[in-house]
């Protein structure tokens, strides 16, 4: 018979250091967020500037490593400052959603009765959607 000593937590992480596709995955996620947010420093200049000649092949000049566009700009520091954005966005994303699940799930835990039950059931309304056509109407103009 096994024992518990830590609790679901030790054997989540226990679990999750035994695959190596998930160390993989938090490896390049962090790697990614870390350059992301040292964009600045290590480049300073603008990445919608004209770094060198359009169409650098990577590798062939140091200054841009991953080449240039057909516009001359530098492709690595366009991609660490789109990252910065997506981070932001994706963060602002979850922030919200883990607010209005804590707000929204404590108004129906602690009023309960008719409260809970209409909570519940707008919240399996919504989920009745499908999601693509959701966005789609959400984003149309």
């Amino acid at each position: 018979m096994r024992t518990m000593t830590g609790g679901i937590t030790c054997t989540a992480w226990a679990k999750l250091r035994r695959d190596p596709v998930a160390i993989t995955g938090g490896a390049v996620t962090a790697l990614v967020a870390a350059l992301a947010l040292a964009a600045p420093p290590l480049f300073p200049g603008d990445p919608l500037d004209m770094a060198a000649r359009p169409l650098t092949p990577p590798l062939a000049n140091w200054a841009v490593p991953l080449g240039t566009d057909r516009l001359g700009r530098d492709l690595l520091s366009r991609i660490l400052y789109g990252a910065r954005i997506s981070l932001t966005v994706g963060l602002i994303g979850v922030a919200i959603s883990f607010t209005l699940g804590i707000v929204i799930g404590g108004i129906a835990g602690y009023y309960g009765g008719w409260i809970d039950i209409l909570i519940q059931r707008l919240i399996e309304i919504i989920q009745c959607f499908p999601h693509l056509p959701l966005w789609m109407a959400l984003s149309a103009r």
